[in-house]
């Protein structure tokens, strides 16, 4: 198995610039240790591309925890690769409900940060 570190630059607003790390976990399929911010998909799939995979063989997706530079693209992921969203149990609520997320912890610009609600399939 061979573990890749992709670091996804992002603004939570023009002044506040941070940045977050996904993982890719690469065997005979790929999976993914979160999944960045909303739009991270594009830098996903360049680096992907550049190691010979694509899309197509993630078959899950990790997610730490909910915070939306970590939940941002898994949507995307589990609507164009059919893969599996896995939470721990503290987590899922505001994975699969960003509406609650954001009315308990609201930041700025969270909705784009954040994207949209993804069904957690397994807990663990």
């Amino acid at each position: 198995m061979k573990v890749h570190q992709i670091k996804i630059d992002f603004n939570v607003t023009e002044q506040i610039k941070r940045f977050v790390y996904v993982y890719i976990l690469e065997a005979e399929s790929l999976y993914l240790i979160d999944s960045g911010v909303y739009g991270s998909e594009t830098k996903i799939m360049d680096y992907l591309d550049s190691i010979g995979r694509n899309t197509s063989e993630i078959k899950g997706v990790f997610l730490t925890h909910a915070h939306p530079d970590h939940i941002g693209s898994a949507a995307w992921f589990r609507e164009h690769s059919g893969c599996k969203i896995y939470a721990s149990e503290g987590e899922r609520l505001w994975i699969e409900d960003i509406d609650l997320q954001f009315k308990e912890r609201p930041i700025p610009n969270f909705y784009n940060l954040a994207g949209k609600s993804s069904k957690v399939d397994f807990v663990v």
